[in-house]
């Protein structure tokens, strides 16, 4: 059975991924590194992003997540063969979760009150990330367009968006 069959969710993750390692692999330096506006750069986006699946990976693993808790290694954001190099590892890393029960329970620190502790699931947790990952893929497809860079219509398309849209295109 494939990782699909097994945890669409984790699928979700990794095919998001795969766009960032795509923009990691295309983008020039200039366009990769530059922030804009008081925004991030793309790739400060891509570090956060991962950012949040390897607090994930650490979690799953002891039952215990806290996403406040990130490494926010600066050399993703202007490095794009290195950055390359941990969307590969992580990609692996979450393969290799497609084993954990996805209602395998979880708590979640607080980011808001950090002595609050939340009860969560290994696959609420899987959306989370997931939806996290698509938002900031949003922010970058809108950084890309705004500087004439074409940008496939779905990058960064939350897929209850999708739904949404291919339900009118039906009812039309």
């Amino acid at each position: 059975m494939g990782i699909t069959e097994q945890n669409p969710l984790i699928a979700a993750i990794i095919a998001e991924l795969e766009k960032s390692l795509e923009l990691a692999a295309t983008l020039s330096s200039g366009v990769y590194c530059t922030q804009a506006d008081g925004a991030g750069s793309i790739g400060a986006h891509i570090r956060h992003d991962l950012d949040f699946v390897a607090a994930l990976l650490r979690g799953v693993s002891v039952g215990s997540i806290d996403y406040a808790d990130r490494e926010r290694d600066p050399r993703i954001e202007t490095d794009q063969r290195y950055a390359r190099t941990k969307i590969e590892e992580a990609i692996g890393l979450l393969k290799e979760c497609s084993k954990i029960d996805p209602a395998s329970l979880l708590i979640i620190r607080s980011e808001v009150r950090p002595d609050m502790r939340h009860r969560s699931s290994f696959s609420r947790e899987l959306e989370f990330v997931y939806s996290h990952t698509v938002h900031h893929h949003a922010l970058i497809g809108d950084r890309l367009r705004s500087l004439g860079i074409k940008v496939k219509d779905e990058f960064g398309l939350a897929a209850s968006t999708k739904k949404y849209r291919n339900g009118l295109k039906a009812a039309a």
